[in-house]
């Protein structure tokens, strides 16, 4: 694991999944001819160009026609659950089900593998919802993990736009960060972009969330001001 900008953590861990088991994930996504355009937050308007990439929701459907793709993406997130020792984990045991997560407690959102073909993109955005929104969900994401695919020569950099770091995709490597705080304020030097693509990306995505506890009238307001206040850091990362 290398540390490539110390606050707020930004880390990579070059063959986190082999070369072997990329090119799997990349042919078994390709194989179900279920790659659709991306939507944001799950969103159903996805024509403002600002995700224009196509993905692959692996849920419990896709994964009951695709038994070698389920044991091989048990496999790697039993990897990631290792990698960030994640001992409070509120699993559901039926796999590609999500399950709201209890306070204090963290699960595994469905994973997706995304494709960005020549030009796209997804434009500045942040991976943890506005707090707001959080608070009626029950949950907040706390850290997000990206598998790159494929070895990418040009184009496609991750972009943390308030750090100025760009991570460039490179096969089995991993990407962690954690795009909120413990109480659940999003922490907005996270934001990043998803540069254009010359060159065809695939990268395996997923989140894991936190449960929050419903907090009183004063400690949202605090939050809230916290969120707020909180100034993109201009500094630099080592290891660029």
């Amino acid at each position: 694991m290398s540390v490539v900008n110390v606050e707020p953590p930004v880390l990579t861990c070059r063959e986190f999944f082999d070369k072997k088991e990329c090119d799997r994930l990349v042919q078994l996504a390709l194989d179900t001819k279920k790659l659709q355009r991306s939507r944001i937050g799950g969103n159903e308007e996805k024509d403002e160009g600002i995700r224009t990439s196509t993905s692959l929701a692996i849920d419990t459907a896709l994964l009951a026609s695709q038994p070698k793709l389920k044991e091989k993406v048990q496999m790697l997130l039993e990897c990631i659950e290792s990698m960030l020792d994640l001992v409070d984990s509120d699993k559901d045991p039926n796999f590609g089900k999500f399950k709201h997560p209890q306070p204090n407690k963290v699960t595994f959102e469905l994973p997706q593998i995304a494709r960005y073909e020549k030009g796209q993109h997804f434009l500045m955005h942040e991976d943890a919802f506005p707090y707001q929104v959080a608070l009626r969900k029950g949950y907040q994401r706390r850290a997000t993990v990206l598998v790159y695919l494929n070895d990418v020569q040009e184009g496609g950099e991750t972009r943390f736009d308030a750090l100025d770091l760009a991570v460039n995709p490179e096969k089995g490597m991993a990407l962690v960060f954690f795009p909120s705080f413990s109480n659940g304020v999003p922490d907005v030097r996270t934001v990043h972009t998803a540069c254009d693509a010359i060159e065809e990306k695939f990268v395996f995505q997923l989140w894991i969330s936190s449960g929050l506890s419903s907090p009183t009238r004063k400690e949202q307001k605090m939050k809230v001001d916290l969120g707020q206040k909180t100034k993109p850091s201009k500094k630099k990362g080592f290891g660029k």
